[in-house]
């Protein structure tokens, strides 16, 4: 993930400023109808995450955010529907190279994208056409802010994981055999709303985001360098007020809180 300098916030970590400003503001009309990713990996990337947030719900949307050569992608795995409700709102964000320099603000759903992505795919194509549709969603009104974001922690991958997994179980053995979705939805957004020791007392879905959308590196190699196994796999915390994100190697989940917490 990329981050920038604010020179109007010495006491803070430079590299805590994430610069998401193509995530700020309106989602106008797009100002480009395609995107050209910068190889097949990009591509192979795109349709990984497009296929995780599937996975995670049947309805998911992605967000597209391209800002000169980066594009940026979130989806939402977890979030309030409304004023009461007391759940998180979870972001899983991916950002990939582009080839070309594009500008772009545009939601739609995950399936309309996963299928040009399997298209593009099959035919060895960079180039990502936009589907027709933008849809709206709640959780992509939500803007993280671009700047003041402070250092809490550095973590293991092994600690996230494990934090990860302990909330899938606690969900598993929570949900009686006959559950209505609103059940299980107050039930998820409890276990993921809660702080965690193992993340310095951050909010424990920051751990599930990284996870479920596979921003976690799996176990090194032997033959790895001690110094880049020690770097890629350590995840960097931080907070801003309300706000909470967890920099991983393959991806940063974002977390905002309930302003009833």
């Amino acid at each position: 993930m990329a981050f920038g300098v604010s020179d109007s916030a010495p006491d803070s970590d430079p590299q805590a400023d994430f610069d998401i400003s193509s995530l700020l503001g309106r989602r106008d009309a797009p100002a480009t109808d395609r995107l050209h990713l910068l190889d097949a990996h990009a591509v192979a990337d795109l349709a990984q995450f497009v296929a995780r947030a599937r996975r995670l719900d049947d309805q998911a949307a992605v967000w597209l955010s391209a800002h000169e050569r980066a594009l940026v992608a979130t989806a939402s795995p977890l979030f309030g529907a409304g004023l009461t409700d007391a759940a998180p709102t979870l972001l899983g964000v991916k950002v990939l190279p582009l080839a070309q320099p594009a500008r772009l603000q545009y939601v739609v759903q995950a399936q309309a994208l996963s299928d040009r992505l399997v298209r593009m795919g099959r035919e060895a194509d960079t180039t990502l056409r936009t589907p027709p549709v933008e849809v709206h969603e709640v959780w992509a009104a939500v803007t993280p802010p671009r700047t003041g974001w402070q250092r809490v922690a550095e973590v293991s991958v092994e600690q996230v994981r494990a934090a990860a997994r302990a909330g899938i179980d606690e969900i598993a053995k929570g949900v009686p055999e006959v559950a209505g979705e609103l059940a299980v939805h107050e039930l998820r957004g409890r276990v993921w709303g809660r702080a965690a020791d193992a993340l310095a007392g951050l909010t424990q879905g920051l751990a599930f985001t990284l996870d479920a959308f596979g921003f976690l590196p799996s176990q090194p190699s032997i033959s790895a360098q001690p110094a880049r196994h020690s770097q890629s796999h350590t995840v960097h915390l931080f907070q801003n007020g309300m706000w909470q994100r967890a920099a991983a190697p393959f991806g940063d989940a974002i977390v905002r809180l309930p302003s009833s917490l």
